[in-house]
């Protein structure tokens, strides 16, 4: 992805407009999770990578690793999410949170393990994410 286009400014040097994330080349690189091109993306909108850094609780140099490409690809969803609420980008933008795509006052799914059945009383298990009674 190229700079930011002229026409439009998400940011100015070390700061963000508030909807910066919404700029029409991002979205590819936003739902593909590709953290190297979002880091570089914004280090050409005039953020700097100390400040990519400080946004996102990391260090300078991991910054500079990512975006030259030397560490590996993000992946882990703890840092995804910290990266994401570092910039203020909406998780569901990034497809981290499937709770927020639901339309209110949707209940959540009860979550099931494919093929399974309810458990059978008197064996000690309990379906997942459901609380011991």
């Amino acid at each position: 992805p190229g700079p930011p286009p002229q026409s439009r400014t998400p940011a100015t040097p070390d700061t963000l407009a508030p909807d910066w994330y919404t700029a029409p080349e991002l979205a590819p690189i936003l739902t593909g999770r590709d953290i190297r091109g979002l880091y570089r993306w914004l280090n050409q909108a005039g953020v700097s990578q100390r400040r990519i850094a400080a946004l996102t609780a990391t260090s300078q140099p991991q910054v500079a690793d990512i975006i030259s490409g030397r560490r590996a690809r993000v992946m882990v969803y703890d840092v995804l999410a910290r990266i994401t609420e570092g910039l203020g980008v909406p998780r569901e933008r990034m497809g981290l949170s499937f709770w927020d795509l639901m339309a209110p006052g949707t209940a959540p799914p009860t979550p099931t393990l494919e093929g399974s059945r309810s458990p059978t009383p008197g064996r000690g298990r309990t379906p997942p994410c459901s609380a011991a009674t």
